[in-house]
Parts: C-alpha cells; sequence; structure tokens
C-alpha cells in the first residue's frame, strides 16, 4: 500500500478534494489496519479521517514551495525511465 503514495504538494495541477480523501483514507487504513471500519468504530474512524483531511489541505495550501512545481502527469514517466536506467529493465 505504502508504494502507491504520490506526493501530491508542489503540484502544477492542484491536489482535488477527491484526490486528498482518497489519500486521508488509505493513510487511515494503513494505521488503523482497518478496510473498512466495523459500525462500532465508523464514527470515530471517518471523524478522525475529517480532521486529517482538514490538516491535509492546511498542509498542502500554506507553505511555500521553494522547488520548482511538479507535474503529476510526467512523474510516473520519469519513475519508469530512472527504473530502466537503474535496472535495465
Amino acid at each position: 500500500m505504502c508504494r502507491n503514495i504520490r506526493a501530491l504538494y508542489n503540484s502544477v495541477q492542484p491536489a482535488t478534494e477527491a484526490v486528498i480523501e482518497s489519500a486521508e483514507l488509505q493513510f487511515m487504513r494503513k494505521l488503523t489496519n482497518f478496510n473498512q471500519p466495523n459500525q462500532v468504530n465508523a464514527q470515530i474512524f471517518f471523524s478522525a479521517a475529517k480532521v486529517l483531511s482538514q490538516t491535509a489541505s492546511g498542509l498542502l495550501t500554506e507553505p511555500e514551495p521553494l522547488a520548482p512545481n511538479k507535474n503529476r502527469d510526467q512523474e510516473p514517466r520519469k519513475r519508469q525511465e530512472q527504473t530502466l536506467e537503474r535496472f535495465g529493465r
């Protein structure tokens, strides 16, 4: 699961609410080891996820980036090229 986490900060395309929400749910699932919480734990799971989403939104908008913006559409191609260069596959 952790291998699929991609940086959302400092990108040409701003992170949408849907992207932030899916990243936050992925993080919550990793922390709690629940794919989907049971009925007893659902309320606390989703309220914690909402707080995390608000925090993540602040982290994506408030800091001033020092590096040039990245393009999320080009990053996968760069990773493939680095893999080819590194492993020759």
